[in-house]
């Protein structure tokens, strides 16, 4: 039985959630402390005063910033928040490369 794309984001999601490498929330991004990169990702229906503040924070860390596009993120992870973070460089890229979920919106240095 075949997987849509969908059922494998969210697969890449629980991934990330039991391996602790995601971080929930505005405020926990901003207050991330170590020294790895991270991919955020923003939902759509994020106010545009609390998106250009996380780009421009994710812009001075040199973090990548990609938005969902014809989704939420609700969707992927059943929980209400408009803000993640992965910490897993290979988690983030195959959660981004899966389908036309996510638009690039700030490109770090990997």
């Amino acid at each position: 039985m075949q997987q849509t794309i969908e059922e494998k984001i969210k697969t890449y999601f629980g991934f990330a959630i039991k391996s602790r490498a995601i971080i929930f929330g505005y405020d926990n991004i901003k207050d991330y402390r170590k020294k790895k990169k991270i991919t955020v990702l923003v939902c759509k229906t994020a106010s545009e005063k609390q998106k250009q503040k996380m780009q421009q924070f994710c812009e001075l860390k040199n973090f990548e910033v990609y938005e969902t596009i014809n989704c939420t993120l609700e969707d992927f992870i059943n929980r209400n928040c408009k803000f993640v973070a992965i910490e897993n460089e290979n988690l983030a890229k195959s959660i981004i490369t899966n389908g036309e979920h996510f638009k690039i919106l700030k490109r770090g240095e990997f």
